[in-house]
């Protein structure tokens, strides 16, 4: 092999162009699982962020029902009206 290195044969021009396609290869794919990566960072926030509006819908609805309960009952308490 050190021999091939030396005088530059054939043999090692092709390991070379291999090797270097194999690099352009694994760059590739590396840049694929970083976009990947990156919509599913964007997806879970989404996801975050609706759910986080889910839970103060959800706090409110049951904040104004108990406010409204409590009105009612108020209401019931007072003497009628003659």
């Amino acid at each position: 092999m050190v021999a091939d290195i030396d005088k530059n044969t054939e043999y090692f021009k092709k390991a070379k162009k291999d090797w270097d396609y194999f690099g352009e290869v694994l760059r590739g794919e590396k840049q694929k699982l970083i976009e990947q990566i990156s919509g599913l960072q964007n997806k879970t926030n989404e996801f975050e962020e609706q759910l986080k509006t889910e839970k103060a819908k959800s706090w409110w609805k049951k904040l104004k029902e108990t406010i409204q309960g409590r009105f009612y009952l108020s209401m019931s308490d007072l003497p009628p009206k003659n």
